[in-house]
């Protein structure tokens, strides 16, 4: 082999190695890219979502007090207007929980799970409703307060969030840490190759440097 030629196959392997490198960096960063869009549009906006879900529960809670401590028959009608409204809202955003934020299998088993305690409280309400506007405090409080009761029942969805919401920040942390190990591991792999390709390169130039010194002079 001809010294040009030893000087060209250097030179073409070390544009090879060049260009393989920047390739890999590429697909790298695109592949990190993909993964931590999948946690901004599915992990982060679970958990935004499950806590506006948290919220408007705690919210027919407290909506659900204020119609038994009320005695005028028509606020207690504005207040039975916010609970459906609430009850209304709660399953719209479980339903656009189900079709946007599902996280996994588990996930999906609780958003539905939530809908039929949603109706569980949609079914109770007419008890808990006719005992606070007759001032019964024996009905309404057992509604409120007791083990079988609608104040029970929505607290019950509320747990039911919490633990959906932890459900989902572990997810996230376990993405995160697969992250971190892929990350890693590219990395040492690049700095191997790179490493293995420079030792090929180096060989091949002090060789072509040794022929090259030996090569007869005219």
């Amino acid at each position: 082999m001809t010294i040009t030629q030893r000087l060209f196959l250097v030179f073409s392997l070390l544009s090879a190695s060049l260009i393989s490198l920047v390739i890999i960096a590429v697909l790298v960063v695109m592949a990190f890219q993909l993964r931590f869009q999948y946690v901004q549009s599915n992990i982060v906006l679970s958990i935004i979502d499950l806590g506006k879900m948290v919220d408007a529960s705690n919210q027919l809670i407290i909506w659900m007090y204020r119609h038994q401590s009320e005695t005028e028959p028509t606020k207690q009608a504005d207040v039975e207007k916010k609970l459906s409204e609430l009850v209304s809202n709660l399953k719209n955003l479980n339903q656009y929980y189900l079709d946007n934020d599902i996280s996994s299998g588990r996930d999906r088993q609780m958003t539905e799970l939530g809908f039929a305690t949603i109706q569980d409280i949609q079914n109770k309400l007419p008890t808990f409703l006719k005992g606070s506007r007759e001032q019964n405090d024996a009905v309404s409080l057992r509604e409120l307060h007791g083990n079988t009761g609608i104040g029970e029942t929505a607290r019950r969805l509320i747990s039911g969030y919490m633990e959906q919401l932890q459900l989902n920040v572990d997810i996230g942390d376990t993405l995160k840490n697969q992250n971190i190990q892929i990350y890693q591991l590219t990395l040492l792999a690049m700095i191997a190759g790179s490493a293995i390709v420079i030792t090929i390169l180096v060989l091949f130039t002090m060789q072509t440097v040794v022929v090259n010194k030996n090569w007869p002079r005219l």
